[in-house]
């Protein structure tokens, strides 16, 4: 059997994955102290990069995928250790990358995953877990953390992504031989990417979506400060 789009499996995993998301550190909020909220974001910092890196050594030595595949350099991977990096260290920076690349590539991911295996095959696991960390981390350094993006860091890390993607991402899928970030082509899965035109063509649409997806994901705090200088221009 393949993995079904928006099947049964698929359906059920989103729920649950954006569940715990959600409703974990809503209760480290409400119910740990400061102290313990460090030390449960610490834990599953050291829990992110082991896993990564055990992922990394399975799908070598287990599924026989070739190493320069398995690299941590899709946006979803390098999302995964900067949120490694947010949870240990609670680094501003990490904790931007987290949450944009968060709430744009990995949020797509989840909903149009580039997977072949159903429930419950090892891989499908892996890949709905590990991406389900980089939204968890994010909602967890927002609502626990308090952190939160402003409009300096929404252009800081588009600036940043482009960068990565075209300057690095972009030369080394040709000296490797590899796709990542689907610089190359597209996805064999259903994806946004199927929408955006040809190859290389979809790559500046890519570019105009990512700054949109960017702003929907700053767009709530935008709203809460706009409602906050109204109270207070009415308090005044």
């Amino acid at each position: 059997m393949n993995f079904v789009l928006f099947g049964p499996s698929h359906l059920l995993t989103i729920t649950v994955v954006l569940g715990v998301c959600v409703l974990l550190p809503l209760w480290v909020r409400r119910h740990c102290s400061e102290r313990r909220g460090i030390q449960v974001a610490a834990g599953l910092g050291v829990f992110v990069a082991v896993h990564e890196i055990v992922k990394v050594w399975i799908r070598v030595a287990v599924y026989d995928h070739r190493f320069a595949d398995v690299l941590p350099f899709h946006l979803c991977s390098t999302a995964i250790m900067a949120t490694a990096v947010l949870m240990l260290s609670r680094n501003r920076l990490a904790y931007e990358l987290t949450y944009f690349w968060g709430f744009s590539g990995t949020l797509q991911a989840i909903l149009t995953p580039d997977l072949e295996q159903p429930f419950p095959h090892p891989l499908y696991l892996s890949y709905f877990f590990t991406h389900g960390l980089i939204i968890l981390g994010a909602l967890y350094a927002t609502l626990v953390f308090r952190l939160r993006p402003s409009p300096r860091s929404m252009v800081r890390v588009y600036v940043i992504t482009a960068i990565y993607c075209f300057a690095f991402i972009l030369p080394l899928n040709y000296l490797i031989d590899t796709n990542y970030v689907y610089m190359r082509y597209k996805p064999a899965g259903a994806s946004l990417l199927d929408y955006l035109g040809p190859w290389p063509w979809y790559m500046l649409s890519v570019a105009g979506l990512a700054w949109l997806l960017f702003a929907a994901a700053y767009a709530p705090f935008y709203v809460m400060d706009r409602i906050a200088r109204r109270r207070g221009a009415v308090a005044g």
